[in-house]
């Protein structure tokens, strides 16, 4: 559509049109939603026969214009989504990354950014997203969500994410189930994993603080938290509910197993919502109060984070999580990839102790 090859390495793709095709898309009116006939080249791959046209419904006057390509069947990339190491910024009024029913979806390693919309967002299918940052979403008068997941027809994973700064949840799933493990979040104006609308979720060695809240499980959802570090949040570390709107009444509160894990430094450390029948299960892990919370192995002393204050949350030698976590079912690294156990045992939180020491040695010269 364009001669101009775009600077450094980012992916390129090309639509190749007639003129005829091309003159009609560009002076149509632009909220057509007639597909037109084009040619999608990547590398060296040629897919011809595609359908294009502009997509969005608040985005199709701003410049550049978001595209819709639909693949036919039998082409390799149809409804599949797959962005690798690319930098996504500046939307106006429109999703970084949309995926609608039953594509699949591949994020891998992104950086995503002043965007005014809800950064991505994934409906039904399948969605891997791994290794993205994403930052700086909260450019509109209405909440935006880091990552938002609903109606997945297999389970979603979403590894190894950075996200902060965000107006709503860092991640939001509705009617899902996922794997959502090794991901640090951050500053976001709601939740800092928000699970709700009958999901099932497996949340393992997560960093979640300064939110408002750490981690929602509500609306009849199930959630097994294991190595989880949730701190400094402002109202609650996890919360588990049932919300009292239309749509969600009768629904139930959340359900939740709780295993080597820390709960700690948040407005409430645990709140439930038990008139709507919410249950947890706590075994193993360090939530601050006045007593011990119910449970095997649970203690409520200070974990003795290194520096809290400037978002590092690993632990001192000192600290009563290390070595004192559960064995059966802890993960076999930790939040930044470092093996488990380290020590005598495996530790509590998302952070396994690991000292490590630098030393200078003398450079000595001989002249001969």
């Amino acid at each position: 559509m364009e001669d101009t090859p775009p600077s450094g390495d980012l992916p390129i793709y090309r639509l190749v049109l007639t003129q005829e095709n091309w003159t009609e898309l560009t002076t149509r009116d632009l909220f057509s939603n007639v597909l037109l006939d084009a040619t999608f080249v990547y590398e060296e791959e040629v897919f011809y026969n595609v359908g294009v046209r502009y997509r969005g419904e608040c985005s199709r006057p701003s410049w550049p214009r978001p595209y819709r390509i639909k693949f036919r069947d039998e082409h390799e990339f149809e409804d599949r989504e797959r962005i690798n190491d690319s930098i996504l910024r500046h939307t106006q009024a429109s999703n970084a990354v949309i995926a609608d029913y039953d594509s699949t979806l591949y994020l891998l390693r992104n950086e995503i950014y002043d965007i005014e919309s809800d950064a991505v967002h994934a409906t039904g299918g399948y969605a891997f997203i791994q290794g993205n940052h994403i930052y700086d979403i909260r450019r509109s008068l209405y909440p935006l969500e880091g990552i938002e997941i609903s109606h997945m027809t297999t389970p979603a994973v979403l590894l190894d994410n950075h996200i902060h700064d965000v107006s709503d949840d860092c991640m939001d799933l509705n009617h899902s189930s996922a794997v959502i493990e090794r991901n640090e979040l951050h500053h976001c104006g709601d939740k800092g994993i928000s699970i709700g609308h009958p999901s099932s979720t497996t949340l393992v060695n997560n960093l979640v603080y300064a939110c408002n809240d750490g981690i929602a499980v509500k609306d009849g959802a199930v959630s097994y938290i294991v190595n989880n570090t949730v701190a400094d949040n402002l109202e609650n570390g996890i919360w588990l509910y049932e919300v009292q709107l239309p749509g969600h009444y009768g629904l139930g509160a959340g359900f939740a197993t709780v295993v080597n894990t820390i709960v700690w430094g948040n407005g409430t450390e645990i709140e439930l919502d038990l008139e709507h029948g919410a249950v947890i299960t706590v075994t193993y892990s360090d939530v601050r109060g006045d007593s011990v919370w119910p449970g095997e192995e649970n203690i409520n002393t200070d974990p003795l984070f290194r520096a809290p204050q400037s978002g590092i949350y690993r632990l001192l030698e000192g600290s009563p999580c290390v070595d004192t976590g559960m064995r059966e079912g802890a993960p076999d690294e930790d939040v930044r990839g470092v093996y488990r156990p380290h020590g005598e045992g495996y530790d509590r939180g998302a952070h396994e102790f690991f000292e490590y020491i630098s030393c200078y040695l003398p450079l000595i010269l001989r002249l001969h």
